[in-house]
């Protein structure tokens, strides 16, 4: 396959064969099983790491999708800019990550998903009790949406 490329319809085979197969991750970091025990605590019943578009660290149903993005692997713009090379081999940089991040979700939102991000590990490394309180408020507001 060195150089070719695959069609939309072909990639989102690809994408649905590799959902059947074992969860990436298959288990969260020290990050996500923080936030996973806090909304446990809190009596929020969610699926980890559903298997759809984008594979959402949270599910709650009946759509509403939660990411945890780290700051590195995901590109967080107040730590790095624009041109910074996250994966120099493959030539990744932090604008062609967000943008990618921002396409898997505007297709998850394009399904009727609704989206709930921008909660990143340097905001729950910091202050962790406030970070749960922006999740539970984004829920919340989520959830009167949806009702």
């Amino acid at each position: 396959m060195f150089g070719r490329k695959q069609t939309p319809e072909a990639k989102k085979i690809i994408r649905e064969k590799r959902w059947l197969q074992d969860p990436i991750p298959k288990e969260g970091n020290k990050f996500e099983l923080s936030v996973f025990d806090a909304l446990r605590e809190r009596g929020i019943e969610f699926e980890d790491h559903k298997k759809i578009i984008g594979i959402p660290d949270i599910f709650i149903k009946p759509n509403l999708c939660i990411f945890l993005d780290s700051d590195y692997h995901h590109a967080n713009p107040s730590k790095y800019p624009d041109d910074f090379q996250i994966w120099p081999s493959k030539g990744v940089t932090a604008k062609s990550k967000r943008l990618y991040d921002k396409k898997i979700r505007d297709e998850l939102r394009a399904e009727g998903y609704k989206i709930i991000d921008g909660l990143w590990y340097s905001d729950w490394k910091k202050d962790k009790e406030k970070f749960f309180q922006k999740i539970l408020k984004a829920i919340k507001e989520a959830k009167s949406v949806l009702e």
